[in-house]
């Protein structure tokens, strides 16, 4: 009787060693996973759909010269506001950190005068991270089974139970991290 519960007990610790030992290897591979995350991620593409509704993604020429048809074609100030937003977003950046956040950084207009922005800082309106301003503030991303998820806002209960965080899962194929409907690639 001593020698079986020696056995089982021997039996469980080998166990609990094994499993402790692979979860500390895929703790590691997590870990090396996460930092292959990290760093700045440029604009690629971003989703469309076509004539015949399906998604497709636009290269940055492509975007740029694709209006949409809210946009009157023979209004020109309309056409060059509406490619200079989509030239803002074609200079937009993700950075992911080590840190577990994640900045959504976009390029400041060229039109837009440097005393207007250093005012905007001033009173708060916008943020600057590495001469880009700050979409909104950092959000915190993690990995998850070797999976990158964002978290993007909030979900409203209606039960009286508050909020809930949302995460948004990014694809990453092929070199390219989409996330929402943008596909970035890593800066080199």
């Amino acid at each position: 009787m001593f020698n079986m519960k020696k056995n089982i007990t021997l039996i469980m610790l080998s166990i609990a060693l094994f499993t402790g030992f692979n979860s500390l290897l895929f703790a590691e591979k997590n870990k090396e996973n996460s930092m292959s995350y990290v760093g700045k991620w440029v604009f690629h593409s971003i989703m469309s759909m076509d004539e015949s509704g399906r998604t497709t993604f636009l290269n940055a020429e492509e975007y740029l010269n694709t209006l949409p048809d809210f946009i009157d074609k023979n209004n020109t100030a309309a056409v060059e506001e509406e490619r200079r937003e989509r030239k803002t977003r074609i200079n937009s950046v993700l950075e992911i950190c080590k840190d577990g956040m994640i900045y959504m950084l976009m390029s400041i207009p060229d039109n837009v005068p440097q005393e207007k922005i250093d005012k905007a800082v001033e009173a708060g309106v916008i943020t600057l991270r590495h001469g880009m301003m700050m979409l909104g503030k950092p959000q915190p991303w993690e990995d998850r089974n070797g999976e990158l998820w964002v978290q993007i806002g909030t979900v409203d209960f209606f039960d009286g139970q508050g909020q809930k965080p949302n995460w948004e899962k990014c694809v990453i194929e092929n070199g390219l991290l989409t996330f929402v409907t943008t596909r970035y690639k890593k800066a080199e």
